[in-house]
């Protein structure tokens, strides 16, 4: 799943707006807030809803998933754990280069874990009686990862654990920040899968259903985009977005 450019910890935003007048910047803010929750309660249903098609979820929750069922330790507060244990790794990366600003990543990671407890309980009810019916959920979480992504970007404001580690990554060796999320998605899988053959004798939460969000919600997103045509930056913002065009000092 590829990282959409303009969410940065290091809060450098390749986007600029241009100010509006008439625009309130406490409706603004109430309205990132707002949207940036709406984010991840919608992305937290996405894991929930393919938790309960047993096809499998999506790289990010893999290791989480698989440690939450070794150490019988429920989902929500399996996923807080390891996305707090990302926000030390960054710290371990940067040293005196992290900024304490980053720990607003575990406060992410809390809201997001409860979430996905709150909606592991709304769609418990859920019991696909088919194969069919198992691919339907696999497509509707694809569909809400896209959209949660959607509204989570569009906020801007914390990312969560897992995308600033690959940032910061990204940042620190020079690497692209798409080539670091896909080696990050495939060292999730392998760990996911090494871990639960080694404890259980069987590969655990990852199947058919975790390549089909992989490769859908990039794409989903991106049509999603393209349909949207920054129409909700202006409702939130009340201007549009222009690419940075800032020039650079000579070399």
């Amino acid at each position: 799943m590829e990282i959409p450019a303009g969410l940065n910890i290091e809060n450098e935003s390749v986007v600029q707006t241009l100010p509006a007048d008439n625009v309130n910047p406490r409706r603004v803010w109430m309205l990132r807030i707002g949207i940036y929750l709406l984010g991840l309660f919608i992305l937290a249903l996405a894991v929930s809803i393919s938790v309960r098609s047993n096809l499998g979820v999506s790289p990010v929750s893999s290791v989480p998933f698989v440690f939450s069922r070794i150490f019988h330790i429920e989902f929500g507060n399996m996923t807080i754990i390891e996305f707090s244990a990302y926000v030390v790794i960054q710290w371990i990366i940067l040293r005196k280069d992290f900024r304490w600003i980053q720990l607003l990543q575990i406060g992410c990671a809390m809201i997001f874990g409860k979430f996905v407890s709150l909606t592991s309980v709304l769609v418990a009810w859920w019991n696909p009686g088919s194969y069919l019916e198992q691919l339907g959920m696999i497509a509707l979480a694809t569909v809400l990862i896209a959209v949660g992504l959607k509204l989570y970007l569009l906020a801007n404001l914390i990312p969560q654990a897992a995308d600033g580690l690959v940032q910061v990554i990204s940042r620190k060796r020079g690497w692209k920040l798409a080539n670091v999320k896909n080696v990050f998605d495939i060292c999730s899988i392998t760990l996911a899968a090494s871990v639960s053959l080694l404890v259980t004798g069987e590969i655990i939460g990852l199947r058919e259903g975790t390549v089909i969000m992989a490769l859908g919600v990039g794409r989903v997103l991106a049509l999603i985009n393209w349909l949207d045509r920054d129409r909700l930056y202006r409702v939130v913002y009340g201007t549009t977005k222009l690419q940075d065009q800032t020039p650079k000092a000579a070399a």
